[in-house]
Parts: C-alpha cells; structure tokens; sequence
C-alpha cells in the first residue's frame, strides 16, 4: 500500500471508472476542480499503482474540513477507509489544523462509527439536509489547543 499526493494523472485514470465502482457524490468536474485547487489536499491509496480509495481535505487558516473519502466498492471492509482517515488526520496535523469537521448522512452507520474510533464527536445535525430527506450529522475532532 501507497499513499500519494492525488494528481491529474490518478483523477485520469478513475474517471472512466467513477460512477461504477466508488460513490459518486461529487460529479467529476466538481472533483478535478477539488483536485486542482490550492485549497485542498487529496490523498491517494494505492495498490499496485492502482487506486483503490482517495480522500481530500478543505484547508482553512485554522482548520480542516474532511471533503471525500471512499474506498472502491468491491475492496470495502478492509480497512482502507480506516487507513485513508489517519492519514487526512495526519495531514491535518502537519498543516497545523487545530480542528477537523466534517459532515455525514445519518444513515451511514460504516462512516459514523469510523469517525467516532478516530475521536470525531457530534456537534450539530442539519435536518433533512441530504435530498430533502436524510439529516447530515456535523462532527468535529479537536486537534490542538487554540
């Protein structure tokens, strides 16, 4: 397993391959812009030099915001989410971040358990956020004092 810095070339060579085999909750032009900006960082998992899961944080002055993380669906329960989400953490803490959020359906139990193991506690629900019907639970870790 690899880590890397999400490029042009990775986005190049999952975008035909998106919509089937992770969740595709950004359209592919809202991730090649996230992938391009200055203001986020994207990670990549690798295997083989083949993707199998990436995640992306929204940097701010003071904090991070958790963007994406998904692992391939047929690679799922394996532990990359978990790998993925310490190393964003760890990212986060070499920029220096003193605390991470993020947002999540209520309904992902997989996702909501994951951020709790890594120290994520609720802060605030938006109602019927998602389509108009599924709440989004915002979480925050804490990472250093401000």
């Amino acid at each position: 397993m690899l880590f890397s810095e999400m490029s042009l070339d990775d986005y190049e060579s999952i975008k035909d391959s998106y919509h089937d085999e992770y969740d595709d909750f950004y359209t592919l032009n809202v991730l090649k812009s996230e992938i391009e900006s200055p203001n986020t960082k994207y990670v990549a998992l690798k295997e083989d030099n083949t993707i199998i899961g990436f995640g992306g944080l929204l940097m701010s002055v003071d904090d991070a915001e958790l963007n994406y993380i998904v692992v391939k669906k047929d690679l799922r329960g394996n532990h990359y989410g978990e790998m993925l989400m310490e190393n964003l953490i760890s990212l986060a803490n070499k920029n220096e971040k003193n605390k991470i959020f993020l947002e999540v359906n209520a309904n992902n139990n997989v996702a909501i358990n994951l951020y709790k193991k890594e120290g994520f506690e609720t802060i605030n629900v938006r109602r019927k956020y998602y389509n108009g019907e599924d709440d989004a639970i915002i979480m925050c870790r804490e990472e250093r004092s401000i």
